[in-house]
């Protein structure tokens, strides 16, 4: 007679409740009580140590919990059990864990959900963010010039023309968006803050016109034609909404600037929608180191130019006429030019 257990149960075939004579009797060809014994011992062993050792009493609502090291206790913690999509019964239904690795959110910590639909969900007291324009993008930004961003596929149905944009490289940035590609922004070229060769971090953009932080005015190097900037002080600001581009041109000649013949033209900010030739843009005016003004209009020359003319009133309705050295006035250091232009961009 020999015992299965561990590797399968015994039976009282293998483990009889009682040995009869006959198995005990080794005249009449038993085993004889020695074997008998030994069996049954060795039942009790490997019982113990499939259970291990440790003492504990069971007690409501626990589990024999082995430890791996032949010690077990009886415990209702489990800990590091792998339990395959299961499902808890408790006094307020069933709950059923996720099937795969998750975190559960707890009724008094302080959870983050994302990714989730809320159907039909009464909130008691919510604590609402003040709302300051801005949208996270909720993806990742990528540089790819000083005045272009990648973006995932797909930005056409986000983003558009005239949003604001806001992101940090080491410092808080801003921009103005001017064309829309399936995974390309570019933003108007300014002075006050490029995309650099950087990571890219809190990363937002708005359809609304005034954001909070947004600095709406943005600077920018203006070039001329006809006239020489030489030491001269320019001041040029741009401000867009929607496709609608503002531009503030200033320029206050030093020693070296000069103005030559002709109709100067200064450049846009952003490139402009296709006018008339010659469509009205704004108005400005010249000025004789702060003694005299003249007016001067701004038109329509290209995409990226608009030019300067001045208003000649010696005919009898007033034409436009062109600038010279000596033309309203003989030009000189303090001189200024100042204009206001607004169009459509492309």
């Amino acid at each position: 007679m020999a015992i299965n257990f561990p590797g399968t149960l015994d039976t009282t075939t293998t483990l009889p409740a009682t040995a009869g004579a006959e198995v005990l009797n080794t005249a009449g060809g038993g085993k004889g009580l020695s074997p008998v014994i030994n069996d049954y011992a060795t039942a009790l062993i490997a019982t113990e140590t499939k259970i291990g050792s440790g003492s504990s009493t069971p007690t409501n609502q626990t589990a024999l919990v082995g430890n791996g090291v032949g010690t077990s206790t009886w415990s209702n913690t489990l800990t590091n059990f792998i339990l395959n999509t299961p499902t808890l019964n408790g006094s307020g239904g069933a709950l059923t864990l996720p099937a795969g690795p998750d975190s559960l959110v707890g009724r008094a910590t302080t959870d983050t959900l994302t990714n989730k639909t809320l159907t039909s969900p009464i909130i008691a007291t919510p604590t609402i963010r003040t709302f300051d324009g801005w949208q996270d993008a909720n993806e990742t930004w990528t540089y790819t010039s000083a005045s272009t961003i990648t973006v995932p596929t797909g930005a056409a149905s986000k983003y558009a023309v005239g949003d604001r944009i806001k992101w940090t490289q080491t410092t808080v940035k801003y921009g103005v968006i001017i064309a829309v590609a399936d995974t390309l922004l570019t933003i108007a070229i300014n002075t006050d803050y490029v995309v650099t060769n950087a990571a890219i971090s809190a990363n937002y953009y708005s359809h609304e016109a005034s954001p909070i932080g947004y600095p709406q005015w943005f600077n920018y190097t203006q070039t001329w034609t006809i006239l020489t900037v030489g030491n001269g002080t320019p001041s040029s600001k741009f401000s867009m909404n929607g496709k609608v581009v503002t531009t503030r041109i200033g320029f206050t000649l030093g020693s070296t600037s000069s103005m030559g013949s002709g109709v100067p033209n200064v450049s846009l900010p952003i490139t402009a929608a296709s006018y008339v030739s010659a469509a009205h843009l704004g108005n400005g005016i010249v000025i004789k180191n702060n003694t005299g003004e003249f007016p001067v209009f701004i038109e329509y020359n290209s995409a990226t130019l608009a030019q300067f003319l001045l208003l000649d009133t010696t005919t009898s309705y007033g034409t436009f006429t062109s600038m010279s050295a000596t033309v309203p006035f003989t030009w000189a250091a303090n001189d200024r030019i100042t204009a206001t232009i607004t169009y459509e961009a492309v």
